[in-house]
């Protein structure tokens, strides 16, 4: 009997990166094996259910990317010696230098529909079971390139809302601007907003709601789907509340509206250009937030959702920045060397696997005839 495993320097790796450890073979008898084959690889899908009962159509998309396949490019060899593994313990390490753009993985659902992307290391010994091969398999979590920090910070202009009770009466309206102090963030950074506004109605704005939605669309042929959910969200008391104005007051502001809107867009861009970092609204990014990416089938991006809060049955003014969500991380460094488009491994010389030494012989042996170098395993009694 002979099982593989795979043992994984790093749980979860990050693209750009290297993905290392060893993949273990134990045997209690001598086995035969043509070639040992490992890969790398990233699958995307989608899916998309139309109709329902006897008119129900399911769509499927499966891209399978090669992103790093050991078996075509490195590790395929065939094995000398006489093309067989004498019972013991073996351990064969990898080292994979990975793509700058390798898509994070990710899983999302919205009703029958679903998109995902995930990796799997793999690793066969050809021709080395009865009914079939030896191998082993281990699903990665990779994490998009770390990116480089820096401010992006967006002004939104000042705008008017009117502010209606029950959808129907007027109440006069808000002037609403706000400057967002980064929009390139990374998950466990806060979202951070300073609020300008100007009440000139009879309603009485009280809090702010911040909201990070995140937004997925995804595609089979001609056919999409999508989904939107909130990651995160909270609930803030305006400090300078705006008291409300009488009926009267509101009449008299209305019959010069024009100048009246002119300004108070120019009181709140002075007060958001003056306005300290310290006064800012903020919303912590949640750390398992999957970070922004377009691929072949799969978008994945984020916007913040802003929301003033008046008097139950009155009009709630919202609007929405863009956000793009970057990966965690050591920040990278540049480099001149042009990008790895293939894997690569550790290939040192080596004695024919036939020739493997026994399992409580300490001494290194290794196999460029996989790729990689191989290790003998010490025996426990050892």
């Amino acid at each position: 009997m002979a099982t593989l495993t795979f043992q994984i320097d790093q749980p979860t790796v990050q693209a750009g990166g290297v993905l290392s450890g060893s993949f273990v073979l134990r045997t209690t008898q001598q086995i035969a094996a043509s070639s040992v084959e490992i890969y790398f690889r990233g699958k995307e899908y989608t899916y998309i259910e139309k109709g329902s009962g006897k008119n129900k159509k399911e769509l499927r998309n499966k891209i399978e990317v090669t992103y790093h396949d050991l078996g075509s490019h490195l590790a395929t060899q065939r094995i000398v010696g006489g093309g067989y593994i004498n019972p013991g313990a073996y351990e064969f390490p990898f080292e994979i230098i990975l793509q700058d753009s390798l898509p994070p993985s990710m899983w999302v659902y919205s009703d029958d529909d679903y998109a995902k992307v995930e990796y799997c290391l793999r690793a066969k010994f050809k021709g080395s079971g009865v009914f079939a091969d030896y191998e082993a398999r281990r699903v990665i979590n990779m994490l998009a390139k770390p990116s480089l920090e820096r401010a992006v910070p967006r002004l939104v202009d000042p705008f008017v809302r009117r502010v209606n009770y029950l959808a129907a009466w007027e109440m006069g309206e808000l002037c609403i601007g706000a400057r967002v102090l980064d929009t390139e963030l990374m998950p466990g950074q806060p979202a951070e907003v300073i609020l300008g506004l100007r009440n000139d109605s009879e309603a009485s704005p009280q809090k702010v709601k911040l909201k990070l939605q995140e937004i997925v669309n995804w595609t089979v042929g001609s056919e999409k789907s999508s989904k939107t959910r909130t990651l995160a969200k909270t609930e803030l008391v305006l400090k300078n509340q705006q008291k409300p104005l009488d009926k009267q007051t509101r009449l008299e502001l209305k019959a010069n509206k024009h100048e009246r809107r002119e300004q108070n867009q120019r009181d709140i861009m002075n007060e958001l250009q003056e306005a300290k970092p310290t006064e800012a609204l903020r919303l912590p990014i949640p750390q398992l937030t999957t970070s922004g990416f377009k691929s072949a089938n799969i978008e994945v991006s984020h916007q913040l959702v802003v929301k003033v809060m008046t008097e139950s049955m009155i009009t709630n003014p919202e609007f929405y920045v863009p956000i793009r969500i970057l990966a965690g991380g050591a920040t990278p460094t540049r480099s001149a060397s042009p990008p790895v488009a293939q894997a690569t491994a550790v290939v040192e010389e080596s004695l024919p696997l036939a020739d493997a030494v026994p399992i409580r012989d300490e001494s290194v042996r290794q196999y460029p005839d996989f790729g990689v170098a191989a290790v003998p395993i010490p025996s426990k009694k050892d």
